[in-house]
């Protein structure tokens, strides 16, 4: 080929996190109970504790959430808070860990109903990989992480017939654009357990890790704001178009 190929950052994770915290949302919605909280009780019930990973996670979640100013209630939100805008809002939740790294990321979304569009307008990242040298690179990693991930949640998509693969440029393969990035990326950098009596942690990965739950996150937040549930990503304006005209 005469293009330069490199490794897809966590080339599988974002697609098994999606699968698995879309899940999780969904038995957190059927128990009328908060997507935090619902995590929150799931992993105060857990025996998996390798590298601390439960206080960790219970601090990371608990971090993110005080950032966004989390509302505690079930998702879909009340379908009365908007009833005559064409745009609604919705804040969704993916958690994951990822080789000792603990990420818990929340995203904002407006969803427009006549057109389909999806702006993932606010993204808040509770995000402990250890020990952190360069709290501003490791901040910079972060939010390209997440900015990929956002990508990959709204547009990216290799399409292909019984033949060959369709996608062979940038038309064809569409990616983020400036005008559809997030209004807002905050991290919070939970720099290890909150616990003075346990030794430093070392330090574990950082931007395939905040990659990984961000589809997850917009897939819960889509939810929360229109009540329907995408199984397919990416969540272009066409095929969410079609999912809310087949819900009504």
């Amino acid at each position: 080929t005469p293009l330069r190929t490199g490794n897809l950052r966590d080339p599988n994770g974002p697609q098994v996190t999606f699968a698995f915290e879309s899940f999780i949302d969904e038995l957190a919605s059927a128990a009328n109970a908060d997507p935090v909280q619902f995590r929150l009780d799931l992993l105060s019930a857990s025996d998996e504790d390798d590298l601390l990973r439960k206080a960790r996670s219970i601090a990371t979640l608990n971090a993110a959430a005080e950032r966004f100013g989390w509302d505690t209630r079930p998702s879909p939100k009340p379908s009365t808070s908007e009833l005559d805008s064409p745009v609604v809002t919705g804040r969704g939740l993916g958690y994951t860990y990822r080789n000792g790294t603990v990420v818990a990321l929340i995203a904002e979304v407006e969803v427009n109903r006549t057109t389909g569009h999806v702006w993932v307008k606010r993204m808040v990242c509770g995000h402990d990989c250890g020990l952190v040298i360069n709290p501003a690179g490791l901040s910079h990693t972060v939010e390209c992480g997440i900015l990929h991930g956002v990508s990959r949640a709204l547009w990216e998509e290799v399409q292909f017939d019984t033949e060959k693969v369709k996608s062979v440029d940038w038309v064809s393969y569409p990616s983020l654009r400036h005008s559809d990035t997030p209004e807002s990326i905050e991290i919070v950098q939970v720099n290890g357990d909150p616990n003075p009596n346990r030794d430093d942690l070392p330090h574990y990965g950082a931007g395939e890790a905040s990659h990984k739950p961000v589809i997850a996150a917009v897939a819960n937040a889509i939810f929360d704001a229109t009540g329907i549930r995408l199984r397919q990503p990416p969540f272009r304006k066409e095929r969410v178009l079609e999912a809310l005209q087949t819900k009504t």
